[in-house]
């Protein structure tokens, strides 16, 4: 198990650039006023019911090929990430985590559609900048503490992206690393409650030169492909 990380409150102006993105916007300085007043009252509410919830645990790789990466708790069925793996020098360990903004913040988003749409359609994508802002808090710190064994991680990626099966990657991840503990369940199409929750696994080795799987890949209209 991972020392306990700390994750730590975003900036507004961090989330609203963010937010501005996922909106459409090309930036949070380009969003008319009603959007940007309804952003930061969207962040506001977030930052006050929200309440974040992270877990973590590490696995040795015991080997990779073909179309698995194949872990001492669990199984990674991705030809594409499998080809990445090995490619690193002396890929060792995977780190697994998983986090949630907690069930507050899908019981308002429910609320909120029931009352006016365009405020829920707002607090949604600000929360989702939110989650995801705190994934990569949670691989930052894990890249730091990996870098105390002297390995390099590379990117976090997730069950559903790539050609990593949602279903099947969510049980395997669910199986291993047991996010029930901090309130996440799995339904039977590998979807996760609350909503605002996030499953991922990096990989660790001695020496990483490529971060993600995209480099052995493809498909460059991906709108997922990340340099």
């Amino acid at each position: 198990m991972l020392d306990c990380i700390q994750l730590t409150a975003p900036s507004y102006e961090r989330i609203a650039y963010a937010t501005a993105l996922r909106l459409g916007y090309p930036d949070s300085g380009r969003a008319d006023n009603m959007i940007a007043g309804e952003v930061r009252c969207s962040y506001e509410t977030a930052m006050t019911i929200g309440k974040p919830k992270y877990c973590c645990n590490v696995s040795p790789i015991k080997s990779c090929g073909g179309e698995i990466i194949e872990l001492a708790g669990f199984v990674i069925r991705s030809s594409k990430w499998a080809h990445a793996a090995l490619r690193l020098h002396n890929p060792s360990t995977a780190c697994c985590f998983a986090l949630t903004l907690g069930a507050a913040v899908d019981e308002r988003i429910e609320t909120m559609q029931d009352e006016n749409f365009f405020k829920a359609f707002v607090f949604n994508a600000v929360c989702s900048s939110l989650a995801e802002e705190y994934a990569d808090q949670a691989e930052r710190a894990i890249a730091r503490r990996m870098q105390n064994d002297a390995l390099e991680a590379t990117a976090r990626f997730s069950p559903g992206y790539c050609d990593w099966g949602l279903l099947d990657g969510q049980r395997e991840i669910f199986s291993f690393l047991n996010p029930e503990s901090i309130g996440i369940t799995m339904n039977e199409a590998g979807a996760m409650t609350p909503l605002k929750s996030i499953t991922a696994v990096m990989i660790c080795a001695d020496e990483v030169r490529n971060k993600t799987a995209c480099a052995y890949c493809g498909n460059s209209s991906c709108e997922y492909r990340r340099s």
